[in-house]
């Protein structure tokens, strides 16, 4: 079973807060956490493909390195999204302290 983030009001979120929140990333090294998904994800299907059927390791082994560089790219878009679900609980946040009277 997948987990899936959808924001609904991404569009409203400021592209400044988006690098921001970029930037906060790559100062915590967050994007180690996610990094690894598209390739473990790769190398666990290709384990579990060659349990049971050994005989494919040759071909299993060409498709996992073919996927591995197919998907490179996306690890990119998995830290935009990443950095879209930060701002726009960031945003929120400044906007609740606001109202609490923390922010001026």
């Amino acid at each position: 079973m997948a987990a899936t983030v959808r924001i609904e009001s991404s569009a409203h979120v400021a592209l400044s807060a988006i690098a921001m929140a970029k930037e906060l990333i790559e100062l915590k090294g967050a994007a180690g956490m996610w990094e690894p998904i598209i390739p473990g994800l790769v190398e666990r299907t290709r384990g579990l493909l060659m349990q049971s059927n050994p005989g494919l390791s040759k071909d299993l082994g060409d498709v996992a390195a073919q996927l591995r560089k197919e998907y490179e790219p996306r690890r990119a878009e998995v830290g935009n999204e990443v950095a879209k679900v930060y701002a726009q609980h960031f945003s929120e946040w400044g906007v609740q302290r606001h109202r609490l009277g923390g922010g001026k």
